[in-house]
C-alpha cells in the first residue's frame, strides 16, 4: 500500500501499538497526526518519533482531544485541512 504524502489519523497513537502504527506509517512516507486524550503526550510522542526517525517536523501533527465530542470532531478536521493546506 502506498501512503506516501497520505495524511492518517492515528487515534490512540501516543503509546502501545497505537504508537507502533503511527511509526509504520511515517517510515512508508505517510504525514500522521498523533492522536491521544492529552496534548502533551501527543507532543511528546511527536518529538521521540521525530527524533529517532529523523523526519520532518511537518510530517506529524501532535492532537490532544478533550471536550464535546462535535466540538473535538470539528475543531480536528479543521486543523488537519490547515496544516496540510487541503
Amino acid at each position: 500500500m502506498n501512503v506516501k504524502d497520505k495524511i492518517v489519523l492515528i487515534t490512540g497513537s501516543t503509546r502501545g501499538i497505537g504508537n507502533a502504527i503511527a511509526r509504520e506509517f511515517v517510515n512508508n512516507g505517510a504525514k500522521v497526526v498523533i492522536c491521544g486524550s492529552r496534548l502533551e503526550n501527543a507532543i511528546k510522542s511527536t518529538k521521540e518519533l521525530i527524533e529517532e526517525l529523523n523526519i520532518p517536523e511537518d510530517n506529524i501533527l501532535p492532537v490532544g482531544i478533550t471536550g464535546d465530542y462535535k466540538f473535538r470532531s470539528k475543531n480536528l478536521i479543521i486543523r488537519i485541512k490547515t496544516r496540510s493546506n487541503k
